[in-house]
């Protein structure tokens, strides 16, 4: 801001100057006129000064774009994280798999006495912490994927964008105070300032929705070793 530079430069210079009068006075130098009276601040300066101080309120530097984005960024993170517990905890259970190959080829009596011996010997048993472990992965890996999608397609669309830096001037706040949060059941993106400033938009993102199939498709076909552009 160059008002601000410029009075600092000033004010900077008025303390040499006021120094250096007050060394004079004390030893019988006569500061020139307008030696020290130079560096009064003057009623354009202030204007300028105050005017930029009112510029930088008035500006939006973080904006709901912005907002969302960081969202985005933060949904992935918590979905990675998520991700990584789903990996331990199906790593726990997966004597399930050890269980049912077995049990898919016990056709004999030879067979099945062989599969009792592989269970009774086993480590096969699930406890419910692992269960939890794995259950919670996998709601909290849905949740943060669809907060990770609403964020990145809310970014994106430029009614919403503008609508959220609308109100954040109409409230007079910054977003970045504001908290953004979305709900998949009912399909609500929130942006919220305080508790009596805050806005809903609903139904925005429903040809966004992937449908059970879609994801369980995908997700084999990345398992498979294909590539999506």
């Amino acid at each position: 801001m160059a008002a601000s530079q410029e009075l600092s430069s000033k004010i900077t210079s008025a303390r040499y100057a006021v120094a250096g009068a007050a060394h004079y006075a004390a030893t019988g130098g006569i500061a020139e006129p307008g030696a020290v009276v130079q560096y009064q601040i003057t009623q354009d300066q202030l204007d300028a000064y105050n005017g930029a101080l009112q510029e930088v309120k008035d500006a939006v530097y973080y904006n709901t774009r912005m907002l969302f984005e960081d969202k985005h960024e933060e949904a992935m993170t918590n979905l990675s994280a998520a991700v990584d517990v789903f990996t331990v905890a199906a790593q726990e259970i997966a004597k399930v798999d050890a269980v049912a190959e077995v049990a898919s080829t016990a056709d004999t009596v030879e067979e099945q006495v062989a599969m009792q011996d592989f269970i009774a010997t086993g480590d096969v048993e699930l406890t419910q912490q692992e269960v939890v472990a794995y259950n919670d992965s996998l709601a909290d890996i849905e949740t943060h994927s669809q907060e990770a999608a609403a964020f990145l397609s809310a970014a994106n669309n430029q009614f919403i964008t503008d609508t959220g830096d609308k109100h954040a001037q109409d409230f007079n706040a910054s977003t970045i105070n504001a908290t953004a949060s979305f709900t998949a059941t009912n399909d609500t993106l929130r942006l919220v300032w305080a508790v009596d400033q805050q806005i809903s938009f609903h139904g925005f993102f429903s040809n966004d929705f992937k449908s059970s199939a879609d994801v369980m498709g995908v997700g084999q076909s990345i398992y498979e070793g294909n590539t999506f552009q």
